[in-house]
């Protein structure tokens, strides 16, 4: 089984696509952190 490309060529090649397919786009910054997600879910399962 092949090895997942790091998450900073990932994140590079969306901003890449992202920016060729739409002449208005900008640049992005990811901000969904799912262990605060997952923190929250621990909290509500633990009552």
């Amino acid at each position: 089984m092949a090895s997942s490309p790091p998450r900073e060529d990932l994140m590079a090649q969306i901003d890449d696509f992202t920016i060729r397919y739409n002449a208005t786009a900008r640049p992005y910054r990811w901000r969904y952190d799912a262990r605060v997600e997952h923190d929250r879910y621990l909290v509500r399962r633990s009552d």
